[in-house]
C-alpha cells in the first residue's frame, strides 16, 4: 500500500512538472496519462499535442493534427544513463496558401527567443551547481529512440495542370518505422 501511495505522489509530482513545461503544447493532458515505475520509468501515454503554437510560426505546412501514443523516460542513477522511447507519431498537415518566407524566418526566431528566454534561462550558480552537472552527465549518456512516425502532407492548393488551374489536391506521406540517436561515448 505504500508503494502504491508512493507512486501516485510521484505520479502527481511528474503531471505537474510536465504540465508547467509542456502544458502549452499538450491538450487535455491529466494525471491519467502518467505512468511512474520507481525503478525511475515515466511514460506518458495518448498524448494530443496542440498545434496552434506551431501554427504561429508561418511555416510552408500547417499542422492540422500531432499525436504520440507513448513517450517513455527510463533514467538509470547507476550509469547516469538516459533513454528516451517516442512511439506511433502521427502528424498531418496542409500546405499553406500564402507563404512569405521572410515572416516565416521572423516568427521562427521570435518563437525560439521567447523558448529560450522562458525555458532555458541559466541556473543560479549556488543553488543548482550539482544539479546541473548531474544534467550533463545524464545527457553524455543518453539515446533517443523514435519508432513508427508517419507524416501525411495536404496540397490544399489545386495543381495548375496544363496551365488551366483545375486539377486534383496532392496528398503524400511518409513513414519511419524507426530512428535510433545516441550520444557519443
Amino acid at each position: 500500500d505504500k508503494h502504491r501511495q508512493s507512486t501516485a505522489m510521484l505520479s502527481q509530482l511528474i503531471e505537474r512538472f510536465v504540465k508547467r513545461l509542456c502544458g502549452r503544447w499538450l491538450r487535455g493532458f491529466d494525471g491519467s496519462q502518467v505512468n511512474v515505475s520507481l525503478g525511475g520509468t515515466v511514460t506518458l501515454e495518448h498524448l494530443d499535442l496542440k498545434t496552434e503554437e506551431l501554427r504561429a510560426l508561418l511555416l510552408p505546412y500547417e499542422p492540422v493534427s500531432a499525436s504520440v501514443r507513448r513517450l517513455r523516460l527510463e533514467i538509470d542513477p547507476l550509469s547516469s544513463s538516459l533513454r528516451v522511447d517516442v512511439e506511433n507519431v502521427d502528424v498531418a498537415l496542409t500546405a499553406r496558401s500564402a507563404f512569405d518566407a521572410a515572416d516565416a524566418r521572423d516568427a521562427v526566431e521570435r518563437a525560439v527567443h521567447l523558448y529560450f528566454t522562458t525555458y532555458l534561462r541559466p541556473p543560479k550558480q549556488a543553488q543548482n551547481d550539482a544539479g546541473a552537472a548531474a544534467l550533463r552527465d545524464l545527457l553524455k549518456s543518453s539515446e533517443v529512440v523514435l519508432r513508427r512516425l508517419h507524416v501525411r502532407v495536404t496540397q490544399s492548393l489545386a495543381l495548375r495542370a496544363l496551365g488551366d488551374g483545375c486539377g486534383p489536391p496532392v496528398r503524400a506521406g511518409f513513414f519511419l518505422e524507426r530512428l535510433d540517436v545516441r550520444s557519443a561515448p
